[in-house]
């Protein structure tokens, strides 16, 4: 694989290379990888189908984390792109997020590296490495797509905006889980409880690079809370499961010439 130029937590370009790179991704049918960082995995990503909420598996919620930043002086805009540039720094130590070389622009990918549950010991039965692509941007908010076999079905939106004269950091999901296996760990293995710490710490992350303490709102509301057993068979593709194999294949792929 060739590398890219970004350690998981380097600051991201911000300025467009063309006019059109801001705005919305044409429709795509599937994640494309034009190269990938040496320590990310492409094999849960290339050619993955991009899913939105109905293709998936669990209760359909939406979940959005607020953060307030009153007396920031700087404007929304301005947030939105310490935001942009700073992505990957600001998610927890054990999140690794590899970007594009070309930061956070319409149809680039997002390598993902992350543990799915807090328990000890448990990160090398729990890791999964995959990616979103990012569909949609503009100078407030940018929305990220999953691929499938990623743990949720669904779309997040990071976006800042003005309410009652202060400035707000939202993320906003609307998501199922993918498949039997992710709803189990989602729900009796700390899955939900591991998503919500994810985007509290990064919006207090965003919070401190501004120098402010800032307390992070949790709303989620059950929009369906129907099982889609139709797609039950999402499992087959699940990254889990994909990166456990991709890791003890790893000697054989080395021995007989494969990536």
């Amino acid at each position: 694989m060739e590398s890219n130029e970004h350690s998981p937590r380097d600051p991201l370009p911000t300025e467009p290379d063309t006019a059109d790179e801001a705005g919305a991704v044409a429709a795509v049918d599937a994640a494309q990888v034009a190269r990938a960082p040496d320590d990310a995995m492409a094999a849960n990503l290339e050619g993955k189908p991009i899913v939105t909420a109905v293709r998936g598996f669990g209760p359909l919620y939406q979940r959005r984390y607020q953060v307030r930043l009153p007396g920031l002086r700087e404007s929304p805009q301005e947030v939105m792109i310490i935001w942009k540039q700073h992505f990957p720094a600001f998610q927890p130590p054990d999140n690794r997020f590899y970007p594009s070389p070309k930061g956070v622009k319409p149809g680039e990918v997002v390598f993902v590296d992350s543990s799915l549950v807090e328990a000890p010991g448990m990160r090398a039965m729990t890791e999964m490495a995959s990616g979103v692509m990012i569909t949609d941007v503009d100078d407030l908010s940018f929305t990220v797509m999953t691929p499938k076999g990623f743990p949720v079905a669904g779309s997040n939106t990071f976006s800042v905006l003005t309410e009652r004269g202060a400035v707000v950091a939202q993320v906003l999901g609307l998501e199922r889980t993918s498949d039997p296996l992710y709803e189990f760990g989602y729900r009796y293995l700390g899955g939900e409880a591991k998503q919500d710490a994810t985007w509290v710490y990064v919006l207090r992350s965003l919070a401190a690079h501004f120098g402010m303490t800032a307390d992070v709102t949790i709303e989620v509301t059950c929009l369906d809370r129907a099982i889609q057993w139709r797609n039950a068979a999402n499992i087959r593709h699940n990254a889990v499961i994909g990166t456990v194999v991709h890791r003890i294949t790893a000697p054989l792929r080395g021995t007989f010439g494969g990536t």
